[in-house]
């Protein structure tokens, strides 16, 4: 079960092409189980037998966590590249939870960091496996809603050259008419 838990966020990783090339922190931990299992195969000792096999479950949840962690800084960039696409166009208008979203990925990205410094337990495994899948939620919302967004940059964008165009404008002809105005004066 492990095993294959760790295996499929490694499949995730891979396939969406989320790096350039393997994830060797994620494929070293999956060497290590292999190896704590074999090693819990030829050990006539079941103390020792039991403490391998731990050892292997623990390998399992980090290479589990290394390839959710590559997943979630994948999707994390994506939500907050897209804040700073659009973040004069009031995104919340348009995800109604997006101060949440954004608020939780933030906070998500600085626990990643204390808990790839202080090493992973089951715990961080399993808070890692739900904030994937709550950004993977929150993703499938800015992708159905980006195009939208970008619809309505593009309106925000052709408003405000306009308002500049006619505030340019208008200075000018103001400028032309004082111009007018003093070269018709007759002089005294």
């Amino acid at each position: 079960m492990y095993f294959k838990s760790a295996e499929k966020y490694l499949k995730i990783v891979e396939r969406k092409k989320i790096i350039d090339g393997p994830d060797i922190a994620s494929i070293n931990e999956l060497s290590n189980a292999a190896f704590f299992t074999i090693g819990a195969m030829v050990q006539p000792e079941i103390v020792q037998q039991k403490a391998l096999l731990d050892q292997a479950i623990d390998s399992c949840n980090k290479s589990s966590f290394q390839a959710l962690k590559l997943g979630i800084i994948d999707k994390a960039e994506k939500i907050i590249n897209t804040h700073e696409a659009f973040h004069k166009d009031e995104i919340s208008c348009v995800i109604d939870d997006w101060t949440n979203i954004l608020s939780k990925t933030k906070k998500l990205v600085n626990k990643l960091k204390i808990i790839t410094d202080s090493g992973v337990n089951e715990s961080d495994y399993e808070y890692a496996c739900k904030s994937y899948e709550d950004l993977c939620v929150a993703v499938g919302k800015v992708d159905i809603y980006e195009s939208y967004l970008n619809e309505k940059k593009k309106k925000r964008i052709i408003n405000d050259r306009t308002f500049w165009a006619l505030v340019i404008f208008n200075f000018v002809t103001l400028v032309m008419n004082i111009i007018i105005t003093f070269v018709k004066m007759p002089i005294k």
